[in-house]
């Protein structure tokens, strides 16, 4: 039983040890558990520098993608374009246009006699 005053704390597997004076709970498998998780920061510190390049690399071509002002104005020069009922709109009148000046005399002479 724990007395007052005493500090404790729990370790991974939850069993409540004394911090009171004396070597580390764990000794030397403690050392060397240390040891392998700077080991592995080392690695994750390097993958987060390469992730962190990566990201200035996809901010610079962010940077260069037009703004939404220009999508804009893209997008009402592409609503302007004709549509291919109007393209078919002025091919029958082109088509028209063109029956009437090759029938033109037979044309005339039907109407004005």
């Amino acid at each position: 039983m724990a007395r007052v005053g005493e500090a404790f704390f729990a370790t991974s597997n939850d069993n409540r040890q004394s911090a009171g004076g004396g070597a580390p709970p764990g000794g030397d498998v403690l050392e060397a558990r240390v040891s392998a998780l700077e080991k592995k920061f080392d690695k994750i510190e390097s993958k987060l520098d390469s992730i962190g390049n990566d990201l200035a690399f996809i901010k610079g071509k962010i940077d260069g993608l037009p703004s939404a002002a220009a999508m804009g104005e893209i997008k009402g020069r592409v609503d302007g374009l004709p549509t291919l009922g109007k393209i078919a709109t002025l091919f029958a009148l082109a088509a028209s246009g063109i029956a009437i000046l090759n029938n033109w005399s037979a044309i005339k002479t039907a109407l004005f006699g």
